[in-house]
């Protein structure tokens, strides 16, 4: 049977293997995923979502004030918002059942800021010229921090 000063030991040199950083709560750091430097790393958040809906234009603050014009008055849920190098996922495990959206950046065609800098939308394609605008609101971030992030990576 091996002692709990063992086990740590094993477990610190396996997250030094892994290269893991742990942030600290609600710090908006790089969280490295795998060991290896080539491999994509992502930044995992808490955010407020509305939800997606169908917008007029692809791309642009028109498509970010229709998108949150019609979300506003909607209700919203917190989610955790995973921004990566291939990809956005948008995880909702508070409800019983968990639910993820997972949206290539390649489908991504804008990410801004509403005029009102509380709200900020992400436009995807839907294909044959319809898109979606996803409508987020701030929670313990301020948006413009996370805008800059998706746009980093777009």
């Amino acid at each position: 049977m091996q002692s709990g000063a063992g086990i740590k030991s094993f477990l610190g040199k396996l997250a030094n293997q892994a290269k893991l950083a742990v942030p600290k709560r609600g710090s908006p750091e790089q969280v490295v995923s795998n060991s290896t430097e080539q491999q994509p790393s992502s930044l995992e958040l808490l955010i407020k979502y509305y939800g997606y809906h169908p917008v007029s234009v692809g791309t642009g603050p028109t498509a970010i004030r229709e998108g949150v014009g019609v979300a506003q008055g909607t209700a919203l849920q917190i989610c955790t918002i995973n921004i990566s190098s291939d990809s956005i996922v948008l995880d909702d495990s508070i409800k019983s059942g968990i639910s993820r959206n997972h949206i290539p950046l390649e489908k991504i065609s804008y990410c801004g800021l509403a005029s009102d800098r509380v709200h900020f939308g992400l436009v995807e394609s839907q294909g044959g010229g319809t898109f979606i605008c996803h409508v987020f609101a701030e929670y313990k971030m301020p948006v413009s921090k996370v805008v800059e992030a998706i746009n980093k990576v777009l």
